[in-house]
């Protein structure tokens, strides 16, 4: 009885809005980009149009909490393997990198700074200058995410990923657009270049 009286309520049958949405930021997307979302709520919708109606499938979702995972980056590649600069050997390696001036580290899983050649391998292939470390490209010109003078930060895997996928636009000739759901923290590295 209670799902009775209360189905008009919960009726969602003429609610369009999620494949709205989703159908909508697609079409305003140039041929062939990259769109980078930010989680479930906003990544869904568009997979929805892509996947069952068929809607611009010439874009490459991205969405920035999976970019942290190696399944993901995998995935990204086999879509285009001009996306992103990691060799198959390196993505499983791919991990957050903090940087302190011309040093450079990961922490362990008993919470130790540990320094390793795939940090080095994963540093020399997201950015095109070590010290200061920045991805430069013609006009683009992007300094490594930094707290206080520009010398230290950390950088999540989905940035790593996020900053070589701009570098490499001239490769893969993807523009890359960032969905409004993106949030500040999670754009500030890239905004001002897309």
């Amino acid at each position: 009885a209670a799902l009775g009286v209360n189905w008009h309520h919960c009726d969602r049958s003429g609610d369009f809005a999620a494949r709205d949405y989703g159908v909508n930021l697609l079409e305003s997307c140039t041929p062939e980009a990259v769109l980078i979302t930010n989680g479930d709520n906003d990544t869904f919708p568009l997979w929805f149009a892509q996947g069952v109606l068929g809607v611009r499938r010439d874009v490459v979702v991205s969405n920035l909490s999976l970019m942290n995972t190696p399944w993901y980056t995998r995935q990204l590649l086999a879509r285009d393997p001009m996306l992103l600069s990691y060799p198959g050997e390196l993505v499983d390696s791919l991990r957050p990198v903090f940087i302190w001036g011309p040093n450079f580290f990961h922490v362990s899983p008993e919470g130790m700074p540990v320094t390793d050649a795939a940090d080095r391998m994963i540093l020399d292939h997201t950015f095109t200058h070590a010290w200061p470390w920045s991805v430069t490209r013609g006009e683009l010109c992007i300094p490594v995410p930094s707290m206080g003078a520009g010398t230290q930060g950390s950088l999540a895997m989905q940035d790593l990923l996020l900053l070589d996928m701009v570098k490499r636009v001239p490769i893969h000739g993807r523009p890359v657009y960032l969905a409004g759901t993106v949030s500040r923290e999670n754009r500030v590295y890239v905004e001002d270049y897309l």
